[in-house]
């Protein structure tokens, strides 16, 4: 799996950079045909310099879907840990529907004849 990081409007530290490809790599145990994961950083702040927000979009494709989640949090390590919530909930509900479209085929699958 491939893991591309970038910063929005600004450096992104190598210790967050590699804290984040960890915690996010962690996905791929659940839906192993991720092929590549873009984490993109973004600093969005207001008037005032207190109320500073760390936005974190992650893009995850595998070979015939691709999966986005963002969040938001006070710092990046925590908008990470946010986006990582979200984005397996989304592989999770993906895998199930993978693998529950390829059950109706197979040896043990209940037949759609019509008796005549």
């Amino acid at each position: 799996m491939q893991i591309v990081v970038k910063g929005h409007h600004g450096r992104v530290p190598e210790s967050i950079k590699e804290r984040a490809a960890a915690k996010l790599e962690k996905v791929q145990r659940f839906y192993p045909r991720i092929l590549t994961l873009e984490i993109e950083f973004s600093e969005n702040g207001g008037n005032r310099a207190a109320i500073v927000k760390h936005q974190v979009n992650v893009t995850a494709t595998a070979k015939a879907h691709v999966l986005r989640a963002s969040a938001r949090g006070p710092d990046p390590l925590t908008a990470v840990d946010r986006v990582v919530g979200k984005l397996e909930t989304q592989v999770r509900r993906l895998k199930g529907k993978v693998t529950r479209k390829g059950r109706a085929s197979g040896p043990g699958a209940p037949s759609i004849r019509t008796s005549s």
